[in-house]
């Protein structure tokens, strides 16, 4: 798991490149989303990624000081795959 550091109030754009097993003929992401999660595991905020073939992207907002993390979760049909990435928000 990565840690990147941000300051409060910025909007920030993070972007993937979705991978599958090899045994995969096709990649089709047929879905995407992300979730800022507070320490407890609280949904700080959420919403839908941009998918461009195998590319996805967000843009995250981060208006608290704190740990987070960010969860993204593509659908790859037959696969689900979750990344999780720590952001550490300072003043």
């Amino acid at each position: 798991m990565e840690n990147l550091i941000f300051e409060k109030g910025e909007v920030r754009k993070f972007e993937y490149s979705v991978r599958t097993s090899p045994s995969t003929d096709t990649l089709v992401v047929t879905s995407a989303t992300w979730k800022l999660l507070g320490c407890k595991g609280e949904v700080i905020s959420s919403g839908v990624c941009d998918i461009s073939g195998t590319n996805i992207s967000m843009l995250v907002s981060l208006q608290k000081t704190g740990t987070f993390t960010l969860e993204v979760t593509a659908i790859v049909p037959p696969e689900t795959i979750i990344d999780r990435t720590l952001l550490r928000v300072v003043e």
